[in-house]
């Protein structure tokens, strides 16, 4: 790295895993007590907090394919565009079920190593790899900011399929 030239900070606020968790108040009491139903209603809300977790998920792959990283010079033709990188990314997320204290998450992870770059407005990056020559590029969220915006909607998905459960268990 040339004199005078300071590594880039990391991106401000940490890019991780989005995890919904089901584990508020009447929520998780809702989710105890489905211990005692039936196999069959178990599944059948397990299978319906999986749909809410696998519609983040393709929120989080279709941003990862939307995701414009514009270079400088501009590419001479656009329309052949490489979307390895793109492809590369909507490929790493996934989600991950897990018990969690008495509660179940659903953890939206993307294992690309890019992830943390490219989820933030600004990065540097060496020039095809010389670490000699590093430059800045924009980018535009694609993870966790429109990930966390839909997680009142996936808890209330959540909770609606917990209600169901409830209602068809008594």
């Amino acid at each position: 790295m040339p004199r005078g030239w300071a590594k880039a900070a990391p991106p401000a606020g940490p890019v991780g895993p989005v995890s919904i968790r089901v584990d508020d108040g009447d929520l998780q009491q809702l989710l105890v007590a489905s211990r005692r139903f039936p196999q069959y209603l178990q599944d059948e809300l397990r299978d319906r907090l999986g749909e809410v977790a696998d519609d983040m998920v393709a929120v989080a792959r279709r941003n990862a394919l939307a995701l414009r990283l514009p270079g400088k010079p501009p590419s001479r033709r656009p329309e052949r565009r490489s979307t390895g990188l793109r492809r590369e990314l909507a490929a790493g997320v996934r989600a991950i079920y897990r018990p969690a204290g008495a509660g179940v998450e659903y953890r939206i992870t993307s294992s690309h190593h890019m992830t943390h770059a490219t989820d933030a407005r600004y990065f540097r990056h060496p020039v095809f790899g010389n670490r000699e020559a590093w430059v800045g590029q924009a980018s535009q969220p694609w993870f966790a900011d429109p990930l966390a915006a839909r997680l009142p909607r996936a808890r209330t998905a959540a909770g609606q399929a917990l209600g169901d459960a409830l209602d068809k268990a008594f």
